[in-house]
């Protein structure tokens, strides 16, 4: 995702999905807004992609 609009995007998303953000977090924010951002064109498959990252519980 390079490129300054693109960040500018990633800011607006950030802000507008967090109350308060910190620098200690910023990895986890980011990551998550890369999450969304390659699936905004498929909605559908974030949960399926989301719950598929966990383990079974046992």
């Amino acid at each position: 995702m390079p490129g300054r609009d693109e960040g500018r995007v990633a800011e607006k998303s950030i802000r507008g999905t967090h109350i308060s953000v910190s620098g200690k977090h910023l990895e986890k924010y980011a990551a998550e807004f890369n999450y969304r951002w390659n699936r905004r064109k498929a909605p559908e498959t974030m949960l399926p992609g989301l719950l598929s990252s966990f383990q079974p519980l046992k």
